[in-house]
């Protein structure tokens, strides 16, 4: 993937940006071609809270006027929450691409935020619980037409699509209430802005993740899918 402008990536919850040699965007270094970050943001938190961690590191790591921008899962919500919050940013934003993002939450959220009761007793498990919360499902408000272009890439299972168990179980729980899904997020929440594509895998399945060799090439392809994209909007 190579851009004339950098592009920030933005992860979601529950796994960390980067822990050994193990990266949240599998293999983002074998396919990139031109200059990108990875913001460094804690895997748990509110809205509030990585919205802000976001904003230190982009003051402190980002020198360029402008970006391209591509989140994941909740780094969609961070990153509106932080246009809300600080709307200068916006100015610096050449596109946004999100993954999967629960703009309309989800219904996992909430039966995650039941089951895991007991991390109340841990000022760690206090901040999953409030993390899962903001992620219930709500209605979705109008959308705002923004300065730059908003595209959304967006994941669903099939009846035989290869997937993990915990997926294939919560597939089921959000096939019933919301339609078709990654098994995290449904198509109808995660759809924003104009859809590039549409990939049968589940919703970790969309970074790469874990180490099958067509995991790998579905992310790689929507990295040459938003290249192209993105170089044709600028010729």
């Amino acid at each position: 993937m190579r851009l004339k402008d950098p592009i920030l990536f933005i992860p979601g919850v529950i796994a960390p940006y980067q822990l050994g040699n193990w990266h949240y965007f599998n293999n983002l270094n074998k396919f990139m071609q031109s200059k990108y970050y990875i913001a460094e943001i804690d895997s748990w938190g509110t809205l509030a809270e990585r919205s802000l961690e976001l904003k230190s590191y982009i003051d402190e790591h980002i020198t360029e006027n402008k970006i391209h921008i591509l989140t994941h899962s909740k780094g969609g919500l961070d990153l509106e929450y932080l246009f809300q919050t600080y709307p200068e940013y916006r100015d610096r934003v050449l596109s946004h691409t999100s993954l999967s993002c629960p703009y309309g939450g989800s219904i996992i959220a909430f039966i995650f935020w039941i089951l895991f009761f007991p991390l109340e007793l841990s000022t760690r498990g206090k901040k999953v619980r409030a993390t899962l919360r903001e992620l219930f499902p709500k209605k979705r408000t109008k959308e705002i037409k923004q300065n730059y272009p908003e595209y959304c890439i967006l994941g669903y299972l099939g009846i035989f699509t290869p997937t993990y168990p915990l997926f294939f179980i919560t597939n089921i729980f959000i096939l019933l209430s919301e339609g078709a899904n990654d098994g995290f997020v449904s198509v109808k929440s995660s759809q924003k802005g104009e859809v590039l594509k549409k990939y049968k895998t589940d919703h970790i399945g969309l970074i790469g993740h874990f180490y099958t060799r067509k995991r790998q090439d579905i992310f790689e392809n929507i990295l040459k899918t938003l290249a192209l994209k993105i170089n044709e909007n600028e010729k």
